[in-house]
């Protein structure tokens, strides 16, 4: 029998190649894509890419550049890009640079003001809402100063702008945002190729719009009183069916007035100024008013106000993949509260260091039965938030005396139980400083800041006086 003798990888066959390379750390990988032709279209294939992904990002829970979709849907190159953008933004995060971040600033008149700014997850585009329109701009801020570019692509106008727009972003990362111009509710999308809007759906309806998620709007009617008793607190509206039905999430005035909502779970969380409610997520939705009845009621210590976040740590998931490595079995899944207290209260036991911030931890004690607890594990800070937005993974961004501060999720201790929670950081570096004075009155309406972060994308926007500013970490 004839032994071949091989000098190179490049005489070893395709199945033997793909093999070896599934398996080295991607330094190496990209490495040994310089070396011939052959091995730099191997190391294309789908396959490696799928691999490297599943064991250097998701095995990680990092945060997932790019839109959510399917797996079967990414190609190779797509994969590719996934993964070493996640890898880049990681080594950012842990060590960002000790210099500010530069920004994109997006054109803007001086009669119009912005009054919020979306970024749409997965992509380059931001949705700035005006005093009665839209807009979509199509941001590339990953190069050079010099060559940063802010486009705009397309504008949605409202038919009235007696009372302005309020615009919510589908909160199950799609690109769906809804928008609210007097009494009429407009469920908009935003091609991802050609950046325009296109409209899906115009509801009828009093009340405020607070909320969407996947087919669910959220309208706010705590406090509206031509509905009658029948639908007075959160309803739930359907608008990707005809039926014409409703659901009610009964509102008690002891509550007092609508912070902010999630899903977790399995359950929506409605965060009131005076305490946390818990209702079964709804899966249908029937002619007529249906009524869902409170599963549990949580009230904090005294009352909280915006800004308000909720993160589960969790990153969002790619449909159709194993995940290689399951969550830690001792850990506790939890949902992270951050809100400032409505009243300061001085120093305590609670407030080491003076901070205006509370954190409360709502996690699952029977999964089973689906019940809730709740904890409170004091913030060790001392600056006041003016504005915080922590994504799905618990990375985030917080605003604090004019600089953009980190969020990370990290892992506590408290009780017999271990929690990922969000905890902010208050001594490093900032990320960026913010032009303007320091010195903010947190009660003032025009000082009040407003901020948006992609975690997958490391992108961050802020509505200053002066217009719309774009950071990305990488």
């Amino acid at each position: 029998m004839t032994i071949m003798q091989l000098s190179t990888l490049d005489q070893l066959i395709d199945d033997v190649l793909l093999e070896l390379m599934i398996t080295l750390p991607l330094p190496d990988l990209l490495t040994l894509r310089q070396t011939c032709k052959r091995l730099f279209h191997v190391t294309k294939l789908r396959i490696i890419w799928y691999r490297r992904l599943s064991l250097d990002v998701l095995s990680k829970e990092l945060p997932i550049p790019g839109p959510i979709v399917p797996v079967h849907c990414i190609p190779s190159t797509d994969l590719e890009w996934r993964t070493r953008k996640a890898l880049q933004l990681e080594k950012s995060w842990k060590s960002p640079p000790r210099r500010y971040l530069p920004y994109t600033q997006l054109p803007a008149s001086a009669d119009e003001i912005v009054r919020k700014v979306i970024l749409l997850h997965g992509t380059n585009n931001v949705v700035t809402a005006l005093e009665n329109k839209l807009q979509v701009w199509q941001v590339d801020a990953t190069g050079p100063q010099s060559s940063r570019t802010a486009r705009m692509t397309g504008e949605w106008m409202a038919l009235s702008s007696s009372s302005g727009l309020t615009v919510v972003r589908d909160s199950s990362c799609t690109n769906h945002v809804a928008v609210q111009s007097s009494g009429s509710i407009n469920i908009l999308s935003v091609d991802s190729e050609s950046r325009q809007f296109a409209s899906l759906k115009q509801l009828e309806t009093s009340g405020a719009l607070i909320g969407l998620f996947d087919n669910y709007v959220l309208i706010n009617k705590s406090e509206a009183s031509e509905g009658g008793a029948s639908d007075m607190g959160i309803v739930l509206l359907d608008w990707r069916e005809n039926a014409g039905g409703k659901i009610v999430l009964p509102w008690n005035p002891e509550f007092g007035t609508f912070i902010g909502f999630t899903v977790f779970s399995g359950q929506i969380v409605i965060a009131w100024d005076s305490c946390l409610v818990t209702f079964p997520l709804p899966t249908t939705t029937s002619n007529g008013t249906s009524v869902i009845e409170p599963l549990q009621a949580f009230r904090f210590r005294q009352r909280i106000r915006a800004p308000i976040t909720m993160s589960a740590c969790r990153s969002r998931e790619l449909p159709g993949i194993e995940y290689p490595n399951a969550a830690s079995p001792n850990g506790i899944e939890c949902l992270t509260i951050i809100a400032n207290w409505a009243e300061q209260s001085g120093w305590g036991p609670y407030m080491p260091y003076g901070g205006s911030m509370t954190r409360s931890i709502l996690y699952v004690a029977d999964k089973e039965h689906g019940l809730f607890g709740m904890a409170s594990i004091p913030l060790q800070m001392a600056g006041d938030c003016e504005a915080i937005a922590v994504g799905p993974s618990g990375r985030g961004v917080w605003i604090e005396q004019r600089s953009i501060r980190q969020c990370s999720p990290k892992t506590t201790i408290a009780g017999r139980g271990v929690f990922r929670t969000v905890e902010c950081d208050d001594y490093s570096f900032p990320l960026a400083s913010l032009p303007g004075a320091k010195s903010l009155s947190l009660s003032s309406e025009e000082s009040k800041l407003q901020v948006d972060f992609d975690d997958g994308m490391g992108r961050i926007a802020v509505v200053l006086e002066q217009g719309v500013h774009v950071y990305d970490l990488v």
